[in-house]
């Protein structure tokens, strides 16, 4: 009886972690749509930066700035929302589990999304 209940937490787990993922995948593309969509309309702003005297790594960096500020507000809502329903539907769908945050692993989730975005910002600007 416990190996079943541990089988089936460990899945209920699996498809947590599935759709968490699928859920930053969509994301990071959604930022870098959002950055081509940026570089494209701006052009005319970009155009006038430059010829005001900025380089081009400033108006990188001000886009890079952007993408990162917005995936950072992501994160943080993202966390601050998931933590406490995953504790819900732990606590409502396997009574006695417990829920476990490992830093590390969040840190290296947090730390691949900056990765991505900043892959899917830097071609287009």
């Amino acid at each position: 009886m416990f190996d079943s209940a541990s089988n089936a937490g460990e899945a209920f787990a699996d498809m947590i972690r599935l759709v968490m993922g699928i859920g930053l995948l969509v994301g990071v593309v959604s930022l870098g749509i959002l950055a081509l969509r940026a570089v494209v309309e701006r052009r005319r702003a970009i155009g006038m930066l430059r010829a005001l005297g900025y380089r081009p790594g400033q108006v990188l960096a001000g886009i890079v700035s952007e993408a990162l500020i917005t995936a950072t507000c992501g994160a943080l809502v993202g966390i601050g929302v998931g933590v406490p329903i995953s504790v819900v539907m732990i606590n409502g769908y396997l009574p006695g589990a417990r829920l476990e945050i490992d830093a590390a692993s969040l840190a290296l989730i947090v730390g691949l999304l900056y990765l991505a975005v900043l892959a899917v910002t830097i071609p287009p600007a």
